[in-house]
Parts: C-alpha cells; structure tokens; sequence
C-alpha cells in the first residue's frame, strides 16, 4: 500500500525529526485542573449520535472497552473487521466512538481537541450504563487522544480503569512531521513533534495513579516509533514492543491497530490482569499466527486493503489549513 512504501521512503528523514528534543518545545503556564472540566462545546445531539455499542454495555458484566479509531478513519473501517469481532467472540461489551459532522471530522483529521470531547462523553455515558469503569483501546491518534479527555477533565480519571495504545502519538509523529510541513489536515498539525497540542498535553503529568497504561508499539513502524509512543509518569505503565515477545514480527502501523496477533494478544492480557500488560505472559505461540482472532481469513484480503485505500484517501485529500489550531481556552488558562 501507497501508506507502507511512503513510510519507508521517508524514514530517514523522520530520523532527523526525533532527534529534536521533546523537552525543548514544553509549554509554560497550562493549567492544573482541579473540578469537573469545562463544559463540553459539542451539541447534545451530535454527543448522543456518537457512541455506536454491541451487546452487553447496560449493566455489564465486566468493564466495556471504548474503541477509538486513528487519523484518516472511523471506527467501522479501523475496527469493524477485527476488534469488534473479537471483542464480541470473548463476550467483552464495547462502544466505538465517531465524530459526529463532515466527513472529514468523521475520520480524525480535524481539531483533536473536539475529538476529545467526544471520548469525554463516551467515557461518562459508558460508565454510567455500565456500573463500571471503561478500558480504552485505540490506535495511532486513537490511542492518545483519552490522554487530553483525562488531562483537562479531571472526572474521567475515576472512570477509566486501562488506556490501551495501539503505537499511539504520544508524543507525536516525526514522520507525519516532515509530510507536514506546509498544508496540512488540523490533526496533521497537532500530531507534528513539538506542537502546541503536545505541549499542553504532556504538560504536568503524562499518567495518572489509579489507571493502567499499556503502550504497545513495533521498531517495524516508522510512523510511530517508541521514543514518540512511550510514556513515563506515575501510575502503573508498560511500554510493550511487539518484539519483545516475537523478535521477528514485522508489522507497521496499520497492522499495529488492525491485523497483528501480537499486539492482540497482548492488549486482551492486559484486558484480563489487574494493571497494565505483561508481555511475559502472552504465550509464545501466538508469533505463528499471521492474523488477530477476529479477522475472517476469506475476507481479509479485501477488508484490509479497503482500510489502506480508506486511510490513504482521507490523509491525501483532506482539506489543509496553513498552521496549528489554537489552543482551547481550558489549556492556556492560569493555573488553578
């Protein structure tokens, strides 16, 4: 796919990217936030319209998982082949949030910080069917953006029990940073190393006590690689690579979020053990397969290269603005 071949081609030029520091570009002055967040901007009905759920979410059993989508699509064409299905087999309730409005929006590629108001209420209506607290899996943009929902609403942490990252932009993408260096998408912006966004994101804390945090990523992806994926903070985390348990798997960013078995296996151990994954337990067997557990082998030819043509459409034509969306007013308030 046009995603795998431009990735390549351009690694070496990321390489120079990472080697900026991160700290260089920290923000000063944003805020601690003590209360419940700010009021979401989103209208009640597109908030509503936003959360799609199988079964078994309303007094559940045991806690429902939100799925969130990357950048460039939505939840039924990141998820709908593979994690929904698994999810489902293993009688584990879920919830797929979207973006509600263009499709552009639908797919990630406008302001992150609406995205996350979004991840806000699904974390609060989840919660409330549920009785539980919500563990979140999302891939690239998706796995990160519950990091701002906790950050700037402080309700949610009580809420949410593990955040589960499929090579998540935790701190960026220095790949997506050198593709954008002109025009770009708003989430393209925000996603660049050392943007604003990511400034106020890893501003005072990265992690907070009380969640579990599970970063999985692969050295195959040059899109996401660890030093741009994995956190450090307080709180129960692991940075798992994919290697280390199958030294020879080479899946890259796509197949992080969509098809591999390894980075399966090991965000349903940490689905099923207190605390965040350990790669020590996922069995070694599971470097033989070649798919998740979900995905129709007949059908996969065609589901994933649907997925690739999808996410190349979205970032390719997507409309570009010429700079980084400004700061919300919650994020650059005097600290309180």
């Amino acid at each position: 796919m046009r995603l795998v071949t431009r990735a390549v081609a351009m690694a070496a030029c990321a390489a120079a990217v990472l080697s900026m520091s991160v700290a260089a570009h920290a923000a000063r002055g944003h805020p601690t936030v003590h209360h419940q967040g700010p009021p979401l901007s989103v209208p009640a009905d597109r908030l509503a319209a936003s959360l799609t759920c199988g079964p078994g979410v309303v007094h559940a059993r045991r806690a429902p998982v939100l799925l969130l989508a990357s950048t460039a699509l939505n939840s039924g064409e990141n998820y709908g082949w593979n994690w929904q299905r698994t999810l489902t087999r293993r009688g584990i309730p879920w919830c797929a949030s979207d973006v509600v409005g263009s499709e552009w929006a639908n797919h990630n590629m406008e302001d992150i910080q609406v995205r996350a108001e979004y991840v806000v209420h699904a974390i609060r209506t989840m919660n409330r069917l549920s009785g539980r607290k919500v563990s979140v899996i999302g891939h690239s943009q998706g796995g990160m953006v519950t990091r701002w929902a906790l950050r700037f609403w402080p309700d949610t942490r009580q809420r949410v029990d593990d955040v589960i990252g499929l090579a998540p932009t935790n701190r960026g993408t220095a790949l997506g940073t050198v593709l954008c260096m002109d025009h770009c998408a708003p989430a393209g912006w925000q996603q660049r190393v050392g943007s604003r966004f990511f400034a106020a994101l890893n501003s005072g804390r990265e992690t907070y006590p009380g969640i579990s945090y599970t970063v999985i990523r692969s050295d195959a992806d040059p899109l996401v690689p660890p030093e741009t994926a994995d956190l450090t903070g307080p709180g129960r985390i692991a940075n798992v690579r994919l290697q280390d348990r199958c030294p020879a798997n080479t899946a890259d960013h796509l197949a992080v979020g969509t098809t591999d078995p390894v980075a399966e296996a090991v965000a349903l151990d940490a689905l099923r053990h207190p605390g965040p994954a350990r790669w020590q337990r996922v069995h070694r067997a599971v470097c033989g397969r070649t798919l998740m557990s979900g995905i129709d082998p007949r059908a996969y030819p065609d589901d994933v290269a649907r997925t690739g043509q999808v996410f190349n459409h979205y970032f390719d034509s997507a409309p570009r603005v010429t700079g980084e969306p400004a700061l919300a007013w919650y994020a650059v308030a005097a600290p309180r």
